[in-house]
């Protein structure tokens, strides 16, 4: 679990080798409405798939900008995480709520150290994405057309 090379935090959340872009995204796959973990999520959360779904993006979001390495620890601390996730709005008391209940169903993992990963990030999520603009950018430089 490592930043991709090339992507570095900038004072406005990531940049790729040493720029930051508007058109970093998360990959949504067609299916994830009524995933097992997006279900179980929202029962657990006494909540909606659609609102798991939001709670999702906008880890994943807040992930790509602040962590691309995937370790979300800072967001699921305080103040942080409910203003984040505007879990008042939501009828969530705490951000630890959801930590525990994405690490039950599985969306967040534990690591060896003690860190909040989220799950396959660098795998499937917007980390993929990230290593392939890290990789665009070091070919063009290069000049290896992309």
């Amino acid at each position: 679990m490592r930043t991709p090379p090339g992507i570095k935090r900038t004072e406005r959340g990531i940049g790729v080798n040493g720029s930051t872009s508007s058109k970093l995204f998360v990959p949504v796959y067609q299916d994830i409405l009524g995933h097992p973990k997006i279900m179980m999520a929202a029962d657990r959360l006494n909540s909606s798939e659609i609102v798991v779904h939001g709670l999702l993006q906008v880890m994943w979001t807040w992930t790509l900008r602040y962590a691309p390495d995937g370790i979300v620890d800072m967001l699921f601390t305080g103040g942080i995480g409910r203003r984040v996730f505007d879990l008042a709005s939501l009828g969530i008391e705490e951000v630890e709520q959801v930590r525990d209940v994405f690490l039950e169903v599985g969306l967040l993992e534990g690591t060896e150290n003690g860190h909040l990963y989220v799950h396959d990030w660098m795998e499937h999520g917007a980390g993929a994405h990230l290593q392939e603009l890290a990789d665009q950018s070091a070919k063009s430089k290069s000049g290896v057309q992309v």
